[in-house]
């Protein structure tokens, strides 16, 4: 027998995401796919969920205890080489400071973990002295004090993003013309204008379109970077 996944509707894109963001592994969530379809004929893999989640990007806004309870590996990114840079200012030692992103992010951070991540990042070591006092005058107290400066440092960062995502307004099935702005990144492409694409859905973080040859795009929900016009007017 030949077996056939079904077209990935916007509710099927959604269980996906729904089931990756609790956790759940690719082989796990080609399980549940199939079992909801309920027919014989329809049968997800690991590797069809893999590439779907490449495809829409459902990593985005996953939480890394999700992300490694799913089987992936944590990656790098400049938010998490922020929090180690300015841990690391402060005179914290590696083991420290992989003991509270631990505690943050519920995710086990090894000594050698940041070890790693401050030599390839050229992470200049704390200074020795500073860092015996430090260490001596660790508390219960302290810890909590450390624990709500980082937690005002994320909500500060998530209302800034929310602000950014809030500006769009778009129509379903209304024809739009979108230009993204990567000078600021590592993206060599600069500039691009995408002409008369049709305005499918948007999540929490990533906005859907289809363009005249049937092809599905995916942009980044950040008004500083993604330009959205429409009948003259920027959304």
């Amino acid at each position: 027998m030949v077996y056939v996944a079904k077209k990935w509707t916007r509710e099927r894109i959604e269980l996906v995401r729904k089931y990756l963001h609790k956790g759940f592994t690719d082989k796990e969530i080609a399980e549940i796919m199939t079992d909801i379809e309920g027919e014989k004929s329809c049968r997800y893999t690991p590797s069809i969920i893999n590439t779907t989640i490449s495809t829409y990007q459902l990593l985005e806004g996953i939480s890394l205890k999700a992300l490694v309870k799913s089987g992936r590996n944590v990656k790098w990114s400049d938010e998490l080489i922020s929090e180690v840079i300015d841990l690391a200012d402060k005179g914290f030692t590696d083991y420290v400071i992989a003991d509270i992103m631990t505690e943050k992010h519920e995710v086990k951070f090894t000594q050698k973990q940041i070890s790693g991540v401050r030599a390839r990042r050229r992470i200049q070591k704390p200074n020795k002295k500073l860092v015996e006092e430090k260490d001596k005058k660790i508390d219960n107290t302290d810890y909590c004090k450390r624990m709500a400066e980082i937690s005002r440092k994320t909500i500060r960062n998530n209302r800034q993003q929310t602000a950014r995502i809030r500006k769009f307004n778009l129509e379903e099935g209304k024809h739009y013309t979108i230009r993204t702005d990567n000078t600021g990144s590592n993206n060599r492409r600069g500039i691009k204008v995408y002409r008369d694409l049709k305005f499918l859905y948007m999540t929490d973080y990533v906005l859907y379109f289809k363009d005249k040859h049937g092809i599905t795009k995916s942009f980044i929900r950040d008004n500083n970077s993604v330009k959205i016009k429409k009948d003259g007017g920027i959304t």
